[in-house]
């Protein structure tokens, strides 16, 4: 009797053992999959929120970094306003959407942000001063902050790290800033104008794919979307109000990436998963692709 229950545990044991081994596969292989450094991307953007606010532009030839302090106000999308930036990590607590950290250091960098980090705990920052040169996140950044990327990218973006120093990324040390009073506010439209270029993808230039961009609300949002697309390369040729092209408005309820192709563009499709959009094929006249914003004139409202 004791021989045929220890059989029985043995062979549970044994099946028990089987699962999770399929399971650790599945689980390596699905992380694998989604994983930004397994998509062929020519450059990957990344941001460190916290108590030192850092950036991170990896490419295969050229790396860029910059820091931020906590005290300035930047632009953050959502019908935020300005917000001191040292705060934000209490504003995604309260709204409960991380994305903003996204969202905004899209804004600011005028570029499209792979992947965000911040910290567990809620903490409000108040910094007036940048990191001083060339700083690398640390292991309990990279491996304990909370982030939208997976364990896989943890332990690519360390193995990365790990073999750079100061000398393999440029830095980027003039951060214009506009002063009000005691106030510091981050000026992207200057920032663009400066470093537009730093972070393109030499991909999509080559493609020479150009944009139109349809709003129905706000054009400030627009220009300011137009700006990171054009960021990433991508030629943004024109922004109209709905009325100049012909779809039907009343049953649109998310944003649309329209291609007059079956299978879509490198771009059309990079449009479409970072801005989290449906494809349409559709004759296009003034422009090789038309993004429709539709909800992400709420989703990235500026005020």
């Amino acid at each position: 009797m004791r021989k045929r229950r220890k059989n029985k545990k043995s062979v549970y044991l044994y099946f028990l053992l089987i699962f999770f081994v399929f399971y650790a596969i599945f689980f390596i292989f699905k992380s694998i999959k989604s994983s930004v450094f397994f998509k062929g991307k020519e450059r990957i953007n990344i941001f460190f929120y916290g108590e030192k606010n850092l950036f991170y532009s990896l490419g295969k030839d050229l790396n860029y970094f910059f820091s931020l302090p906590s005290g300035i106000k930047v632009l953050t999308p959502g019908g935020y306003g300005y917000y001191r930036l040292g705060g934000l990590g209490k504003l995604v607590f309260l709204e409960k959407k991380p994305e903003i950290f996204k969202k905004t250091s899209s804004l600011v960098t005028s570029s499209f942000v792979d992947l965000y980090f911040y910290p567990p705990q809620q903490n409000i920052y108040y910094g007036k001063e940048k990191t001083s040169g060339f700083v690398l996140p640390t292991f309990n950044q990279i491996f304990f902050y909370k982030t939208n990327g997976n364990f896989i990218d943890r332990i690519l973006l360390s193995v990365f790290l790990l073999r750079r120093n100061s000398n393999n990324f440029k830095i980027i040390s003039y951060i214009p800033l506009v002063k009000k009073g005691n106030e510091a506010f981050f000026d992207d439209e200057k920032f663009f104008e400066i470093y537009q270029g730093l972070f393109y993808k030499k991909t999509y230039r080559d493609l020479k794919d150009n944009v139109q961009i349809i709003y129905t609300k706000s054009y400030k949002t627009a220009i300011l979307l137009s700006r990171i697309i054009e960021g990433e390369g991508i030629r943004v040729v024109d922004i109209s109000y709905k009325r100049k092209f012909d779809i039907n408005w009343q049953n649109l309820t998310k944003c649309l990436v329209i291609e007059n192709k079956k299978n879509p563009s490198l771009i059309t499709q990079d449009l479409k998963n970072y801005f989290g959009c449906q494809f349409v094929q559709k004759e296009t006249d003034l422009s090789d692709i038309i993004l429709v914003l539709e909800n992400l004139e709420n989703e990235w409202q500026i005020d």
